[in-house]
């Protein structure tokens, strides 16, 4: 029973066997670090911390944790992208309409009472008509063109 005993504490309580560690300076000032004090000199006793072993299943947890972190991280990463894209493309077309806008006002501008062809009909414009197509491609300048 009592070698059963000694068999197992070491199983059982690890850190016992491992309890301390001796530091010491020789006299050619190299620092030695030893679970044995020497013994023709002083030595200072170093207390050994161990690390806390973790079990299988806590291990696979913190694994999936992980990964499941890595997997947000890189939806994150391709929403972030994808938005992007969707501004870029959306510039684009502020900055298309903005030009057709300032195109549209200037030849409205430059029209005066003349023939205007609005889906390939001509027709003419009377005043009150091409102030208030003035007016909505003013609007789509201020919307498309940020002035």
């Amino acid at each position: 029973m009592k070698f059963a005993t000694l068999i197992c504490l070491p199983i059982l309580f690890p850190g016992l066997l491992f309890a301390g560690a001796y530091k010491w300076v020789n006299e050619d000032g190299v620092v030695t670090f030893s679970q044995t004090p020497p013994p023709d000199m002083q030595a200072e006793r170093v207390k050994v911390r161990s690390n806390n072993t973790s079990t299988g299943e806590s291990s696979s947890i913190k694994l999936d944790k992980m990964r499941q972190k890595a997997a947000d991280n890189a939806e994150d990463r391709e929403l972030k992208k994808q938005e992007k894209q969707e501004a870029k493309e959306q510039l684009a077309r502020k900055k298309k309409n903005c030009q057709s806008a300032r195109s549209n006002l200037q030849k409205l501008q430059g029209l005066g009472n003349r023939l205007y062809m609005k889906d390939g009909q001509y027709q003419r414009l009377s005043e009150e008509s091409r102030q208030s197509l003035m007016q909505q491609e003013r609007e789509h300048i201020k919307d498309n063109c940020g002035s």
